[in-house]
């Protein structure tokens, strides 16, 4: 996806100016454009599905301010992990209950000159038994700013910025975090901004090919394929309305959970917006078992049989949690203020 700062609208600045810098326009690719057919083979992120795993965090609201909060899935209930009265959670990034959660919170967000910026972005770690929260690193300023797990099981922070010395110059910041919020790795690219263009933070990584390398989805225009190994055929799988967002695997390869987004068609400004879609489809059953379309981002992740993924804008969001072995509805649950599972999803 190839999206510029300067196609998204004014309008929702306050909201877009942030999540589709920091987690999908410039973190995907593919967003201007439906994907030709893709079945080239790509680093499989981990989909958290451990047998062990009994909670999962996720980002809420209360009294106006975002903090982290911990849903059990045994007691069905949510508690608060971090808050505070005078800082705003932006990004969560959370794998299981193995691993340490990092998060950022951020001060001010916007465009200036045709160019998105932030200011005072304080970067968070959380323990694995969520004992403690500790401040690892701060960053002043810059234009767009994400972060991930790298391939390496360490966290990953990237960063771009104007020089110093001369404007038509961008530089790309990775840092990059051992588990104990260590920064083990610091480097600094430099792009022209005239020859190279505005500089991309990370590259794709979505899995179109099944890590076994068994199974492989294609998209041709607004339709999604299954493709086999063995094979040169196409299985249809589904019509899609908006751009193709993510792809991820079940463990067992049984199933391919996909979602799509469009944060810039005219249902925006109605009640009821259409931006987002998901859906599950089983390969053994070769059918569609569960969708979900309308508001929000929907973004997801999987935990041993259960998908979860967020669902709504502002005070309408919702978090659900569907176990698609069973093909049903597991839980579905909000807070007072508002809720998502990486940052809280507003217009």
């Amino acid at each position: 996806m190839q999206n510029s700062a300067g196609k998204m609208k004014a309008s929702f600045l306050s909201f877009l100016s942030f999540i589709l810098i920091l987690f999908f326009l410039f973190a995907l690719t593919g967003c201007n454009k439906k994907y030709e057919e893709q079945t080239v083979p790509q680093n499989v992120p981990d989909t958290t599905a451990v047998e062990t795993t009994k909670h999962f965090l996720f980002v809420g609201k209360w009294y106006g301010k975002a903090g982290v909060y911990k849903y059990d899935l045994n007691t069905k209930k949510h508690e608060t992990v971090w808050w505070h009265p005078r800082e705003n959670v932006k990004l969560l990034i959370s794998k299981t209950e193995v691993n340490p959660a990092f998060f950022f919170t951020l001060r001010k967000t916007g465009f200036q000159g045709g160019f998105p910026y932030f200011e005072k972005v304080k970067i968070y770690r959380i323990s694995k038994d969520f004992s403690k929260t500790e401040f690892i690193y701060s960053i002043k300023d810059g234009m767009q700013i994400t972060a991930r797990w790298n391939n390496d099981e360490n966290f990953e922070v990237v960063f771009t910025e104007i020089d110093k010395t001369d404007p038509i110059y961008i530089n790309r910041h990775i840092k990059t975090f051992d588990g104990y919020g260590k920064l083990i790795n610091d480097e600094i690219e430099t792009f022209n901004l005239v020859a190279d263009g505005f500089p991309e933070l990370l590259p794709e990584r979505n899995p179109t090919v099944s890590a076994s390398g068994r199974y492989g989805i294609s998209v041709v225009g607004d339709s999604v394929y299954l493709k086999t190994a063995d094979g040169d055929s196409l299985k249809f799988i589904i019509d899609v309305n908006h751009y193709l967002k993510k792809i991820e695997w079940s463990i067992d390869e049984q199933f391919v959970f996909i979602s799509t987004l469009d944060l810039e068609n005219e249902s925006l400004k109605t009640q009821k917006p259409e931006t987002s879609e998901l859906f599950v489809y089983s390969i053994v059953k070769d059918s569609v078992v569960a969708s979900w379309s309308g508001a929000g981002i929907k973004n997801f992740f999987t935990l041993d049989s259960l998908l979860v993924f967020d669902n709504g804008f502002g005070r309408n969001s919702s978090i659900f949690i569907y176990n698609y072995l069973n093909e049903e509805l597991f839980k579905k649950f909000n807070i007072k203020g508002e809720c998502g599972l990486f940052y809280i999803p507003e217009l």
